[in-house]
């Protein structure tokens, strides 16, 4: 796997660090201005730098394109990436709408490519381990999830200005930043839900925190996201037979107690090289052994997630301009 990065973010220059400790030769970055984007590679220790995409993508001197613009723009450059017979690391959310998301993992697999969602909610040896764990709750009937961060942008937002984070054009807001963990975390142990709705705290148009109800047979799931409040992480899962409680966000989670009602108590804890070590370590293994089966697996749950995140959207009349 040789990777050309796309986008001068700070998940982008995250994603270089962990590409190199995931053993991933980072071949090229990729920006829209050309002086800021080659002060990125050179920060970043990467070698070449180019501003003009519709060009890079025709070299054959990578394989694999890392995706790290606002979330309204994924799409259109994931779609051009795979037509150009490159596979494609997709930062999180995955797409803007489930018809788009649909047709990219559509497009890759009749180009025979690989097309990865980043949700780190996914991949940690903590999860793995925890979704077999969960078995000794006995029936689930209630879990509580909270990722919450005052963000960087928001005193910008509050003084009038639109940055992309809070920007429906960009397909912004808490939910699609902080709320696609809680989600993914869900999806990926318990399915589809049943039925969902969103309650959000509306700001010019965006959602600036929210709480979304995922309703499963037998047990509610109540995931908070906030962009607008202090940190708040929290992973408590409650079942008849005991819990699981994590004071972490499902994007970091490396550590987490089970209590059963018998007395018997225990604390997983994981050691991580990195915050994406896990997750690059995956998509690198994929590729390496072409491992579709495995690939399908991830993207299945890719593509509820993206349909309860409409579905959430839709339930209160929120829509993004795109």
């Amino acid at each position: 796997m040789k990777v050309v990065t796309v986008g001068t973010s700070n998940i982008c220059e995250l994603l270089i660090d962990g590409f190199k400790e995931a053993g991933i030769e980072v071949f090229a970055c990729v920006g829209r201005d050309p002086q800021k984007t080659k002060e990125f590679a050179k920060k970043n220790g990467v070698l070449y730098h180019a501003y003009n995409y519709d060009a890079v993508i025709k070299s054959d001197a990578f394989d694999t394109v890392y995706i790290a613009l606002p979330n309204s723009l994924h799409y259109e450059y994931g779609k051009k990436a795979l037509l150009a017979g490159k596979n494609v690391i997709m930062e999180k959310p995955f797409a803007t709408n489930l018809d788009q998301a649909k047709e990219l993992v559509s497009i890759a697999n009749s180009k025979q490519l690989f097309i990865y969602d980043a949700n780190t909610a996914l991949h940690s040896m903590a999860f793995k381990q925890l979704k077999k764990d969960i078995s000794q709750l006995g029936q689930i009937r209630m879990v509580d999830l909270d990722f919450s961060k005052y963000s960087s942008k928001y005193d910008e937002f509050l003084s009038g200005a639109t940055p992309n984070v809070f920007n429906p054009h960009y397909a912004g807001g808490a939910l699609m930043d902080l709320g696609i963990y809680n989600i993914a975390f869900t999806i990926g142990l318990f399915g589809l839900p049943k039925a969902v709705r969103y309650f959000p705290n509306m700001q010019r148009g965006i959602d600036t925190s929210g709480v979304a109800i995922l309703k499963y047979d037998g047990f509610i799931v109540s995931a908070s996201n906030g962009k607008d409040a202090s940190r708040g992480a929290l992973i408590n899962i409650k079942g008849e037979k005991g819990c699981i409680t994590a004071y972490q966000s499902a994007s970091v989670l490396d550590e987490y107690t089970i209590e059963l009602n018998n007395g018997e108590k225990k604390v997983r804890k994981f050691d991580k090289i990195g915050h994406y070590h896990d997750e690059l370590v995956d998509f690198k293994s994929i590729d390496e052994y072409k491992n579709i089966r495995k690939n399908n697996e991830y993207l299945t749950i890719t593509l509820m997630c993206i349909k309860v995140l409409d579905d959430l959207r839709k339930s209160c009349g929120l829509e993004f301009d795109v």
